[in-house]
């Protein structure tokens, strides 16, 4: 269990400083380094279930969630208003949670 959190520790301080890198990045660096967090996290997620596993990577790669959600969300709505917005922001952020969780049960190997 001190090896797990220790491994978990040394991940997060090793991406945290690149998850808050400047906004003149390559406009898909918010993707690479969601994925690259997913995979870290991943690796010392509990493997109890996928759903505890999902739960400990999303806490662990919020900020990178963010990032990209933002992204997705802002390039998503863009020229839209009202009711087609919120739409558009609810189906955005769906597909990115389900994409999020597929990645984290690929890194993983569990189902359910």
């Amino acid at each position: 269990m001190r090896r797990l959190l220790t491994v978990s520790l040394l991940a997060t301080a090793l991406l945290g400083p690149v998850a808050h890198a400047s906004d003149t990045d390559q406009p898909d660096s918010a993707e690479k380094r969601l994925r690259g967090c997913l995979a870290a996290g991943a690796s010392t997620a509990p493997k109890v279930s996928l759903a505890s596993a999902v739960q400990h990577v999303r806490a662990l790669c919020g900020p990178q969630i963010g990032d990209v959600s933002e992204e997705r969300v802002s390039a998503a709505t863009k020229g839209l208003s009202g009711d087609e917005a919120e739409e558009a922001k609810a189906r955005t952020i769906r597909e990115l949670n389900n994409e999020i969780a597929f990645a984290i049960a690929n890194f993983t190997g569990l189902t359910q």
